[in-house]
């Protein structure tokens, strides 16, 4: 491993790589392939996956997403969920939230 990992958001073409990283990093041992492919690609939003790449391999991964969350009163408001195995990039995600529209 390289002294410190790259850190950047991933493009389409790096899904596969990054999900199988996912994988690894939530101990599932038989991932499905081509369907789990297909999902990532369906919820796939450009510039909210980051991985961390050691050369060329991603060897972490943060995802968030946009999601509606029902508040007191009815009330439907944006949050940022997030799921991420690099925790340098949490403080980065969360920090940029307002400015996405969400918090």
């Amino acid at each position: 491993m390289s002294a410190d990992p790259i850190i950047r958001p991933i493009t389409a073409d790096e899904l596969e790589e990054w999900g199988r990283a996912v994988n690894t990093g939530f101990l599932r041992s038989h991932p499905e392939g081509d369907l789990d492919l297909a999902f990532r690609r369906e919820f796939f939003e450009p510039g909210r996956s980051l991985g961390a790449f050691d050369r060329d391999r991603v060897v972490g991964t943060f995802r968030s997403m946009r999601r509606d969350i029902t508040v007191p009163g009815g009330a439907a408001v944006v949050a940022d969920a997030v799921t991420n195995v690099i925790r340098r990039s949490y403080g980065t995600e969360h920090d940029g939230a307002p400015e996405q529209g969400v918090g």
